[in-house]
């Protein structure tokens, strides 16, 4: 840090990465836990779960392959995680709840399971997530609509089952999916940042975002925004540990103690021996 800026490094200067390659995700990793799970969920509606430890590698500038993807297939989420149920979403609205143990762990050059089976031909998965009773799934819409959803009132179902109508379909300006997360239930109260990537980006109070009356949410994108891409959460400042930057103030060293003076001492001997 220098002058109240933060430096950044590109990804590129810690890993090779080849050109048609886009980055999808970032985690901090404190340890490679066997219990936590890694889950990626691919565009054609594929999903794969994968031991944490798996990841756990000595040369850290050598990429790895992750999942085996098919023939025009992309990743369009990874989670780091643990829980007992998953939820999928699609493009088309389509919500699909299930227990994770559907999903069996597998290692990392394998291409996983199928995780949903949508109604609509065109349809596209758009996001695969751990979630619980503890959790708000959070969709952003081609509109620039924000859905909060309480997915502890959806029922887990099996994978490959019919999945839910999250939306209501319109045909003639359809709400379409774009992107979803999760946060939990407790970041509406803690007034947590949710943004909305865009141009320009646009950041909400998490405490705004209430479950909606309708299916499609309420509007959060201004007018004359573009690119709408993705939603993100930032915690509040006031969560983190304030960390004084200013520099020390220098103390003043204490005050030395005098040495005797052997020379004087010897002298002053001298004379009582003469009196004497």
């Amino acid at each position: 840090m220098s002058n109240g800026r933060t430096w950044a490094r590109n990804i590129s200067n810690l890993v090779s990465i080849d050109a048609d390659e886009v980055l999808v995700q970032t985690q901090v990793i404190a340890t490679f836990d066997p219990a936590i799970d890694v889950l990626i969920t691919t565009r054609k509606g594929m999903i794969k779960r994968t031991s944490l430890a798996e990841y756990n590698v000595t040369r850290y500038s050598k990429k790895m392959k992750a999942i085996k993807l098919k023939a025009g297939d992309v990743v369009v989420s990874v989670e780091v995680g643990s829980a007992q149920a998953i939820a999928i979403t699609t493009k088309q609205g389509m919500l699909s709840v299930f227990s994770t143990l559907e999903v069996p762990q597998s290692g990392l050059l394998t291409s996983g399971v199928t995780a949903i089976k949508s109604k609509f031909k065109q349809d596209a998965t758009t996001g695969g997530h751990f979630i619980s009773d503890q959790s708000d799934l959070y969709a952003l819409t081609t509109r620039g609509h924000i859905i909060r959803v309480d997915v502890a009132g959806y029922e887990p179902k099996g994978r490959l089952r019919v999945p839910y109508q999250l939306t209501t379909p319109i045909k003639s300006n359809p709400h379409e999916l774009l992107h979803t997360m999760t946060l939990a239930k407790a970041s509406y109260s803690a007034h947590e940042l949710v943004t909305i990537q865009a141009t320009p980006p646009v950041t909400i109070d998490a405490f705004d975002i209430k479950y909606p009356q309708s299916d499609n949410g309420k509007k959060f994108s201004q007018a004359g925004q573009t690119n709408l891409t993705r939603l993100y959460a930032i915690a509040r400042a006031t969560q983190f540990t304030a960390v004084n930057l200013e520099p020390p103030i220098p103390q003043e060293p204490p005050p030395k103690t005098a040495k005797p003076d052997v020379e004087t001492k010897q002298i002053r001997l001298e004379l009582e021996e003469t009196e004497d």
